[in-house]
């Protein structure tokens, strides 16, 4: 197991694990990246490893426990913060005993939890000079995890572009650090490219943070906001037209000319990521929320809870033979409530007519939302109008109240007699005594 360094740095809060031990390196004096590789982590490739995890057990008992070999370090110190919600209980358990072995000395990106993606092959070391002036004040400069998550290229803290780090070779075994690194020069994005970063880093930064992540959720969320920002007619599916729509905005938007995003030239990434789940990957559902709709955390949060709710619920026994059927949208729930036509409860949803319709048909729930909508507004009003009869002619009598008000007095005949009996008087002419007065015959007559 790993030598305990009784001078490793404690790390900062937000640093990542590549950043301490090319911190531990520097400030140690050695010239040999190999060979504090191998005492740090217990194998000589950790300075080509600016993304990878490997040796984390090595690592924990190399720093005195600084750096604990568990998935909030791999949350918290790595690119895998993007990575983990997309992943399940088991994979992530596997994750953290490839990161924690020390054995492998070329690390496989699957096992280490990087999932494959065809636009994005590896990721790249970015600083923020804001950043890193502020750190340097406090003594050192170092690679902060959020800034290495996946299509994040700008610092949503100081609102300004990142920089890279010059590509290495693979078998560079470095330990590069923000003072020391070289960086690439790149132009300064345009208004339009810059508000798309930024919606970009902010929805990856949304997605990091989620302990787990639902697809069908993702997915029901992507469909409600491409429906509400009118590049989709439907929420209930998207058609491939639409989808090449979104595309073209995005390249027209983005390009190609940032790492990350070169690979985002052609439509058929957004097609398998919303049609075949196996497909998932931070980077690609961050451009699809970014592009979709409203980039800010909180609407993000309260869509993603809104298509939560919609999903239907599974029953602890199951029965497979019968279908599952998703909800209607929120807003559709709420413009039935007060039992308008089927128009108007389109125009109050931001629907069509024939979408409510299917609704009905597909949510069962919905219908009986609207069925009871009708009973609760028809029993209110009818209701109302016996009472205001009886209060304009307090000496009404049961069939007096039938004439003046008929409908109101079937429809509670025929739904809530017992009502119907305390509201009006009792039949023939029942309802007064000798000692009686009209204002103790019936609870709704005006004062004598």
């Amino acid at each position: 197991m790993g030598q305990a360094l009784s001078f490793f740095p404690a790390p900062a809060d937000d640093e990542t694990i590549y950043s301490a031990c090319a911190r531990f390196h520097q400030l140690a004096g050695r010239s040999n990246s190999e060979s504090s590789s191998e005492l740090l982590l217990g194998h000589a490739v950790g300075g080509s490893e600016i993304d990878l995890v490997s040796g984390l057990q090595h690592l924990q008992e190399a720093s005195y426990g600084l750096i604990p070999c568990n998935l909030e370090t791999l949350r918290q110190r790595s690119v895998l913060r993007a990575y983990l919600p997309f992943m399940s209980a088991a994979r992530r358990r596997q994750v953290l005993t490839a990161c924690s072995s020390s054995q492998s000395p070329l690390p496989i990106r699957a096992e280490r939890g990087l999932t494959w993606s065809c636009s994005m092959l590896e990721h790249h070391l970015r600083a923020c000079p804001e950043c890193a002036a502020e750190h340097l004040q406090a003594g050192f400069a170092y690679w902060v995890t959020g800034h290495q998550l996946p299509g994040v290229w700008v610092c949503l803290r100081h609102r300004c572009a990142l920089r890279s780090m010059c590509r290495r070779g693979h078998r560079n075994m470095t330990w590069a650090t923000v003072a020391g690194a070289k960086f690439d020069v790149r132009p300064e994005p345009s208004r339009d490219l810059f508000a798309a970063l930024c919606n970009i880093s902010t929805c990856v930064e949304w997605l990091s943070a989620q302990p787990s992540v639902n697809l069908e959720v993702l997915l029901m969320q992507f469909r409600s906001r491409m429906r509400e920002s009118g590049f989709s007619r439907s929420d209930v599916k998207v058609t491939d037209e639409e989808l090449r729509q979104l595309h073209e905005l995005m390249h027209l938007t983005i390009g190609s000319g940032i790492p990350h995003f070169a690979g985002y030239d052609k439509v058929n990434w957004i097609r398998l990521t919303v049609r075949d789940l196996r497909f998932a990957h931070p980077l690609h559902w961050a451009m699809l929320l970014a592009f979709s709709g409203d980039a800010c955390e909180a609407s993000l949060a309260q869509e993603y809870a809104d298509a939560q709710a919609r999903l239907p619920e599974l029953e602890l026994f199951e029965d497979p033979s019968v279908t599952r059927r998703a909800c209607a949208p929120a807003s559709l729930y709420k413009a039935m409530e007060q039992f308008e036509r089927l128009e108007i409860c389109a125009q109050r949803s931001s629907l069509r007519i024939g979408e409510v319709q299917r609704w009905l048909l597909r949510d069962p729930a919905l219908a009986e939302h609207r069925k009871a909508s009708e009973f609760k507004i028809k029993h209110r009003a009818a209701t109302q109008c016996i009472e205001g009869a009886l209060l304009h002619n307090p000496s009404l009598t049961r069939v007096g109240v039938l004439r003046r008000v008929p409908w109101a007095f079937r429809w509670l005949e025929a739904h809530d007699p017992e009502l119907l009996g305390r509201l009006t008087p009792a039949p023939y002419g029942r309802q007064r005594t000798l000692f009686s007065s009209p204002s103790q015959s019936h609870p709704c007559a005006a004062p004598s």
